[in-house]
């Protein structure tokens, strides 16, 4: 059933504000957007602990938008946002944190803007832009990891990284 996958699985067009969801269950997101299009997420929290699933998981997903977000995963493996084949999303004065890569942008996710936000993978990246996803823009972001404060993975072509910090080897 949809609630072992998510604690909210939003539709296209659903606006998320003022909301806090956390799950417990291993292969759970606190939110998933599973092929949703014009959704908003605002003045909301996302917590999960799981390796398997992130706190925020966009799947297929477009045209979404995430203002004054808070995503967070505390598991080893964990990741706060995790984007599979999503494109034109936005992430603005938001704060992922996540014990492994806070935010992964992978397998063809293209042309989404993170902004005026924090991203902090404690024990590995901040951002990690990996297999073909390409034309993301950055900007006037803070990014930590302890292997790498952003990676550039095979095929990451004509990615925008402006006006931010990366940090490297320190939390």
């Amino acid at each position: 059933s949809m609630i072992d996958m998510a604690g909210i699985a939003p539709s296209s067009w659903t606006t998320v504000s003022y909301t806090s969801v956390s799950v417990t269950q291993s292969n759970a997101a606190a939110l998933w957007l599973q092929g949703s299009t014009m959704t908003t997420v605002s003045y909301s929290t996302a917590v999960n602990n799981s390796g398997t699933r992130s706190a925020v998981y966009l799947d297929n997903a477009s045209n979404n938008n995430f203002t004054v977000l808070f995503a967070s995963n505390p598991d080893n493996v964990g990741v706060a946002l995790y984007a599979r084949n999503s494109d034109t999303n936005t992430v603005t004065l938001s704060h992922l944190w996540a014990a492994s890569r806070s935010v992964n942008l992978d397998i063809g996710s293209d042309y989404n803007t993170i902004s005026f936000s924090t991203m902090i993978g404690r024990d590995s990246f901040g951002l990690w832009i990996n297999s073909a996803s390409a034309s993301n823009t950055v900007t006037q972001t803070y990014m930590s990891g302890m292997a790498d404060g952003l990676r550039l993975g095979n095929g990451s072509d004509y990615n925008t990284i402006s006006l931010s910090t990366i940090i490297a080897g320190s939390n």
